[in-house]
This record gives structure tokens, sequence and C-alpha cells, in this order.
């Protein structure tokens, strides 16, 4: 069976899956240079489409979209790839701080009246709102999930008529993937606690499992309370950084705060607004919103401190979340996976944990790869998939037209040279020599990390580079 798994959410992707393995999948960010693009990922079908099967979309079997519920205003308008850090204040001035303080409703007519207005809309989303000017809200989610998407699908490709379009939970999509997105040996499979944990998704921003006798995944728990990655994404504005994007600045900046005590008393007022204690979530005292109110407790808060305190109490409460539940499992080992999965300082520390002899966190394990999880959830039996073996799943490399794209720049052909048989060890002579060396070989990696076919190289031993 071949089944084309699509993720149309913030960082869309599409994947490929042919009898269990999954052989392809490239975010579409990658290839209409649109960063965290939202959309009907058109690009990265029809790549994977030509580079797999020989460009005949009729041979797909199945189609699945991670995530059962989409609002349409995140895909409508460009709220991700081109908003701007003084965009996100804007709106939260202009729209949430009215519905926290003022009991005005959130119920998308602010986003509705954007589009009418034709503000901020998504050029390259590949879907058609031409029916969400005049439908009401509750009305415009579930003709665009019940409608439009299937309809994209078969818009957009050449289909079988008795093609199936289905759509599998979000936290199942991502609980999928972190159990076949890494590397596991079948006799770790029952011993795996399946968590993961993100802002939202579904109505629902955690979920734990476990892999029953059947090799399918079984919810133990799963909920609404865990709302680290939450407060992570708002407290990277307020510092100033742009939410869905810079948390990976916020958690390398908590490295360099040095004065403990003001540390200390930046936690307590986080672990007062959310704690993990006799497993569950609670709250001394709750923030009424995240952004505002947490901005407020915090005033005066040098920024090194903040980013450190943010991240060891993200860090501790997470902790103590994932030893409740392999306590109340009886398993040893973790897979782990959703946004929140993307902080590896809080990873280290968690596969320190005396009570986890091991750790598996797979690659970019954001809502890009819910294309590829509902891919593994629609199979529904771990044993009948083939888990990951690398990420190296997209375009291949080439040297044809390499001198194509120079028009955007200020170079011509004629100020570059082709050498051959150009090994590894002529490139470590030239960052030794602190040279900058661009690598572009083989299929390009999946995931927001390079690891190493599309990546920048210097030399990390001199500062200045």
């Amino acid at each position: 069976m071949i089944v084309l798994g699509i993720a149309s959410e913030h960082c869309s992707s599409a994947s490929l899956m042919v009898d269990g393995e999954i052989i392809g999948l490239i975010q579409e960010e990658r290839l209409t240079r649109r960063k965290n693009q939202v959309a009907f990922p058109l690009q990265a079908i029809r790549r994977l489409i030509d580079n797999h099967l020989t460009g005949d979309s009729l041979k797909i079997d199945h189609v699945v979209f991670g995530g059962q519920l989409s609002h349409p205003f995140y895909a409508a308008l460009d709220r991700f790839s081109n908003f701007s850090v003084a965009q996100y204040v804007k709106e939260q001035h202009e729209l949430w701080y009215p519905h926290f303080y003022e009991n005005k409703p959130a119920d998308g007519s602010y986003w509705l009246e954007q589009f009418r207005e034709g503000e901020n809309i998504n050029l390259d989303v590949q879907y058609d709102f031409s029916w969400l000017r005049d439908m009401s809200i509750d009305d415009a989610i579930s003709h665009f999930v019940d409608v439009e998407r299937p309809a994209a699908v078969r818009r957009h490709l050449r289909c079988r008529d008795d093609i199936v379009i289905s759509s599998i939970d979000h936290h199942t999509c991502h609980a999928y993937y972190a159990i076949c997105g890494g590397k596991l040996d079948p006799g770790q499979l029952e011993d795996a606690l399946v968590l993961t944990a993100d802002g939202w998704g579904d109505g629902c921003n955690w979920s734990a499992s476990v892999v029953d006798a059947e090799g399918c995944l079984k919810r133990v728990g799963g909920g609404v309370g865990h709302t680290v990655a939450r407060i992570y994404k708002w407290a990277t504005l307020i510092l100033g950084m742009k939410p869905n994007e810079h948390e990976y600045k916020v958690m390398g900046l908590s490295a360099y705060a040095t004065h403990a005590g003001a540390v200390k008393e930046a936690e307590s007022v986080l672990f007062r607004a959310l704690d993990f204690r006799n497993g569950d979530f609670v709250s001394a005292a709750p923030l009424v919103d995240s952004y505002f109110d947490l901005k407020n407790r915090l005033e005066g808060v040098r920024f090194d401190v903040f980013a450190a305190a943010l991240q060891n109490w993200a860090t501790a409460l997470c902790k103590a979340w994932v030893k409740h539940w392999l306590e109340k499992t009886g398993r040893r080992g973790v897979c782990f996976s959703g946004g929140l999965s993307m902080n590896i300082k809080t990873n280290g520390e968690i596969l320190e944990m005396p009570e986890v002899d091991w750790l598996s966190v797979p690659a970019s394990g954001g809502d890009e790869s819910i294309s590829a999880g509902a891919c593994f959830a629609l199979i529904n039996d771990i044993n009948q998939v083939r888990t990951l073996r690398h990420t190296y799943l997209g375009d291949i490399a080439s040297d044809e037209g390499w001198a194509s794209r120079l028009g955007e720049t200020d170079y011509t052909a004629d100020r570059f040279g082709i050498r051959d048989n150009f090994g590894p060890e002529a490139v470590a002579q030239l960052l030794a020599d602190d040279n900058i060396v661009a690598r572009c070989v083989g299929p390009a990696e999946f995931g927001a990390r390079s690891l190493g076919n599309r990546s920048i190289l210097a030399n990390p031993s001199n500062p200045k580079m």
C-alpha cells in the first residue's frame, strides 16, 4: 500500500510510505523558501511523487492528514512565515488583552476581518478560501476540515476514484512518530513509555501511551494541563523574539545566567503558575494569560535570568511528569515527541534520571513530523512498519543547472570552478584554514536542524568565525 501523509499546519510537510516504510519526507519550506510555511504542501507532494512514483499520483492508495481539527485562519493568513515580533505583540494587545481582561470574545472574528480586508494573506497556501469570507467561524472550521482539505487533494493531484482520504488525531500522530521515528530494538517496545507534549493540537497538549500486545499504541493519559510549551512560547515573545521559531534561542540564552539567587526567585514565580505534583498539573496562582500576566509577574527580571529560570522550571516540571508516568506504567524507557521534545537541555536531564534506562527522541518532533506520524498511525501496528533508518529523505542533490539561481546574486558562473575527486580530507583542510564550506550532497535531510547534507560549515575553534 502507498500512503501519502500530509501536515498542513505550521511547518507543513509531506511524507510517502510504501509498504510500511517511509521513503520520502520533505518540509514545504525547503522548496518555497518560506520559513515555517503553512500550506497544503503541494511542492513537497509533487517532489515525492516525481522522485519515488515516477510522477504517477494514481499509484497512491490512501491520503492521511495529521490532525483532525484545523483552524482555517492559521492557513488563510500568513501568521507564521512573515509574521513579525511587532505583529505578534500587536495581536496580543488588539485581540488577547481584550479577551482575557475585558471579556471580549475570541471567536475568530478578529482574523476574519483581517481576511476580508486582505491583510496578512497567505499567498502560497494552495487551499481555496473563497468560501471563508461569508461563513461563520464554527462552520468555517468544519468546512475546511471536512470539505476543503480533501478537495485540495483531488484538485491538485490526479487521484484514483477509490482513493481514501482520512485524518488522524494530532497527538496520536506525535506518539506514533515518537516510537517509529526512532531506532528501537524490538525488545524495547514492551518497556517503552511514549510521551508527547506541545503547545496544542486537537484539543490536547500532552499524552502518555504504551505499546499493547498487538503492537498498537494504547493511550493511558492525556489532557490540557501541560502548558509548558505554551508558556515557553509566549515567554519567547516577552523576551523580544519570535514565538514558534526562536524558542531555541531562549534555551541557548539560559546557559549564560550567573546570578543563582535571582534565577531561583524567578523560578518560584513560574512554579506558582504551574507545577506537577502527585500525578497532576497544579497551580497555586494560575496565569490569567501567558503573555501579559507572565510579563507583569517577571517585570524587571533580566533577560538571561528570565531564560535560565524558564529553562530550569520547564526541565524540573517535565522530569516530575516523566517520573510519574514511568512509575504508573512500570516502564523504564521513554520515547518522546511533540514540539517540547525539541528542547535538548530538558532531554539530556531526562536521560540522566535514575528511573530512565534509555531515551529515544526522533528527529524534529514538532508539527513538521506529523505527516510521517500519520502514516505510521494509519498502519496502527508497530510490527508492520519499518522504523526510520535515517532522515535523509528529501531531494537528491544534482550539479545540473547549479548556476541557475546566480541571477539572485551579484556573481556570474565564471567566478566559480569545478574540482573533481574533492573528498573529506580536502574539506577538512579548508575548514582548518578557516574557510567557510557549503555542503550539498545526496538526499536532503528532514528536520529543523542541519545533519550534514545541507550544511554551511566553519571552524568552531576560531572565535572570529
